[in-house]
């Protein structure tokens, strides 16, 4: 997700929330990545070490 300064806030929480009223259950969640709205376009290394850590 991108974020304009103040970090992800509520944000996974929300989402989990509404899938979970959905009936997605057992789900399990990752940390979330959080990259500047900004520099968006230079994350590319940055998804690429997020995705390395979440598939240990």
């Amino acid at each position: 997700m991108t974020q304009g300064g103040y970090g992800q806030g509520d944000s996974v929480n929300f989402i989990e929330e509404i899938l979970n009223k959905q009936g997605a259950q057992g789900n399990e969640f990752t940390e979330a990545l959080v990259v500047d709205g900004n520099k968006v376009d230079l994350a590319s290394e940055t998804v690429d070490q997020w995705l390395k850590e979440i598939k240990k």
